[in-house]
């Protein structure tokens, strides 16, 4: 604006014109004002004057502003970070002379008498009175959890089996309608040759299926499973679907079906019947009958001995 001023004061004597004047006054502004100046195009050097008066402010708005603002924020950071470093100083120097205190105070008790007195003066308690003031214990502790701790007053656990094997189809399959199949299914968690017991799985009456139990022989982890369709559509089973849960099988329990080891009935040894026949004498003298009586009597014996 000094710029412009002294111009106007170097032609206010001439009678320089007024666009050569407003021309004048351009060629002296800096290139930000004159991005701003020269859009509005100034008539008279009033004009001029007035729209480098708004540049000028706008530009120092825009420029001048956010550095002081930036300037600012920096110096309230700054500040803010050493009020911090002071009470985190101040905390931790507190932390340090606590724990060195409750430190000393321990030390004092383990060298001194005092605990030594305590433990003289303790009164003695019997076995009785030390597992009366023992709080009882539940039998299961942490029942529900993935763990538990049985207690030494259970009297005896005799089996305890929580994993069982499970047979599933070794590939997907289509069970024709109104059929009976036997499938080829995997075993798990079985040994080789052992025999155990195949329980349907539940879930195949979702699928309107049928199994069998059954026992069977596992041969490297492979058997049989007996599946029937009843139904009047085609049903398909996908790979490694589970049908049934191999169970131990506990042989005290089994009856054998073979018609050789069973006696029948016809074949069973009776021992012959046998009779006696010793001669039966009665003592009739003192008996109340008629002589009619004891003759009738007598015959009847003589006919039962033959």
């Amino acid at each position: 604006m000094t710029t412009f001023k002294r111009i106007l004061a170097q032609t206010s004597d001439s009678n320089v014109p007024e666009a050569i004047l407003v021309s004048m006054l351009v060629g002296g502004l800096r290139p930000d004002l004159a991005a701003i100046v020269m859009p509005q195009v100034p008539k008279t050097h009033q004009q001029f004057l007035a729209a480098a008066s708004i540049a000028e402010k706008t530009v120092q708005m825009t420029t001048a502003k956010p550095i002081e603002n930036l300037t600012l924020q920096v110096a309230n950071i700054a500040s803010m970070e050493d009020r911090l470093s002071a009470m985190l100083t101040d905390k931790l120097s507190s932390s340090v002379a606590e724990m060195s205190a409750i430190q000393a105070h321990n030390n004092n008790q383990s060298n001194g008498p005092y605990q030594r007195q305590n433990y003289q003066q303790r009164p003695k308690t019997t076995f009785q009175q030390r597992n009366y003031q023992r709080p009882q214990s539940s039998s299961c502790q942490g029942c529900g959890r993935k763990s538990m701790e049985i207690s030494d007053k259970c009297a005896k656990i005799c089996s305890l089996e929580t994993n069982s094997g499970l047979a599933r189809c070794f590939k997907s399959c289509a069970l024709p309608a109104n059929s009976e199949i036997v499938l080829p299914v995997h075993v798990s968690r079985r040994i080789q040759g052992e025999q155990v017991l195949l329980e349907p799985n539940p879930d195949l009456e979702k699928k309107q299926l049928m199994g069998t139990r059954c026992i069977v022989t596992v041969n490297k982890g492979k058997s049989v499973f007996r599946i029937i369709n009843p139904t009047n559509k085609t049903i398909h089973l996908p790979r490694r679907y589970v049908l049934a849960n191999a169970i131990n099988v506990d042989v005290q329990y089994m009856q054998t079906l073979d018609n050789a080891k069973v006696k029948s009935i016809n074949t069973i040894e009776t021992k012959a019947k046998t009779t006696n026949r010793d001669n039966l004498e009665f003592d009739l003298s003192k008996a109340e009958l008629t002589s009619q009586q004891k003759s009738q009597l007598r015959l009847t014996s003589s006919c039962i001995n033959g």
